[in-house]
């Protein structure tokens, strides 16, 4: 049982790696603003798409905030968010 947990950890730490470089090539792309944040707080990532940038005193077009160590569905929210930003990335291309 130890090692599956092992697993899952390291497949979590990939794929919060995975979203935080795909959020700077976004970001480098000039259209659109991503803010990424990890806290060992409260075990918690953030993720707050901007569409066309940054607005002061706006919310972001789309938003995540997970507990990693509290859901199972912890792994689909990732993949959302990776989705989410490869879609950005490949209308960046067009």
């Amino acid at each position: 049982m130890k090692k599956r947990n092992r697993n899952c950890k390291k497949n979590l730490e990939s794929r919060i790696a995975q979203i935080t470089a795909l959020s700077v090539r976004v970001k480098q792309q000039g259209k659109h603003d991503v803010y990424v944040r990890y806290s060992s707080i409260y075990d918690g990532f953030e993720v707050d798409i901007f569409i066309g940038g940054y607005k002061n005193k706006f919310p972001g077009n789309y938003n995540w905030c997970l507990w990693l160590n509290s859901s199972r569905s912890i792994f689909k929210s990732l993949s959302q968010i990776r989705a989410k930003l490869n879609s950005l990335l490949a209308e960046g291309r067009r």
